[in-house]
């Protein structure tokens, strides 16, 4: 960055505030059309009180060091390192981008961000369906006599939701992660007293899984499943023509956008 000019350091607020943080007379007509009320919503919003307070009495108060230090009462020194401070804070690029482009922008590509991922989710939501039927068997899973049925039950109601995203405990979900569980529909596939077996999982820990599993209208295998152990490959199988389902939904949302 190019060091600041006098005619840099006398420029009107918010444009003085604008080339100390460039460090350089910027171009003017390089800034957003709406930079008064961007430098405003970042000092105000994305900026630490102090540090925002004490810029603004520098550049946009004309305020002296000094004066400023006398009313934190604290050494000028000090006042000029925050000054400093606040500066190379409004550098870091989820600040900057706001005085380059304007919050009228970004706003406006955030909407379209959020539409666009409503859209990807009702997309994914409607394939999901079609793959796996969740209407297809209500009720409770002991309910289901067919395993394969059964499986498909599952994955259709926890999809491919990871163990972290049920919320456990950090020390369930480390000692679960030990154990190679990722993701929900594989805690289906233990029986209570396997995963007691996992190293410190509890009767305390199992009630945690149950509770949580309960969410998804899913319950610990009652033994039909382990029963099978073709079964864990075929819900494997499973997932994996699921993910690449979803992953094939991604890509023709981003072809869609283009």
């Amino acid at each position: 960055m190019g060091k600041v000019t006098n005619a840099a350091k006398d420029a009107p607020y918010p444009y003085n505030l604008i080339r100390a943080i460039h460090g350089g007379d910027v171009p003017l007509e390089k800034l957003a059309p709406d930079i008064e009320q961007s430098v405003e919503y970042v000092l105000t919003n994305k900026m630490p009180e102090r540090e925002a307070r004490i810029l603004q009495l520098k550049y946009r108060y004309g305020q002296k060091t000094r004066e400023i230090a006398a009313q934190y009462c604290v050494t000028s020194q000090q006042i000029s390192q925050m000054i400093h401070r606040g500066e190379r804070m409004l550098r870091y690029p989820s600040r900057y981008r706001y005085l380059l482009v304007g919050c009228r922008v970004i706003a406006e590509r955030e909407a379209q961000e959020l539409q666009r991922a409503q859209l990807l989710a009702e997309m994914k939501e409607e394939r999901i369906r079609s793959f796996l039927q969740p209407d297809r068997f209500p009720g409770p899973l002991s309910g289901i006599s067919d395993t394969h049925d059964r499986v498909d039950t599952i994955l259709a109601r926890c999809k491919l939701d990871t163990v972290h995203e049920l919320g456990p405990s950090m020390r369930l979900y480390n000692n679960l992660l030990r154990a190679g569980i990722q993701y929900v529909w594989e805690l289906c596939f233990l029986q209570p007293h396997e995963l007691r077996r996992i190293h410190h999982v509890g009767q305390k820990q199992v009630e945690e899984v149950q509770r949580l599993l309960s969410q998804y209208q899913l319950a610990l295998d009652d033994g039909a499943l382990s029963a099978c152990p073709e079964l864990w490959a075929y819900a494997d199988q499973k997932a994996a023509e699921l993910k690449k389902l979803l992953q094939q939904t991604i890509e023709e949302s981003y072809c869609t956008d283009t």
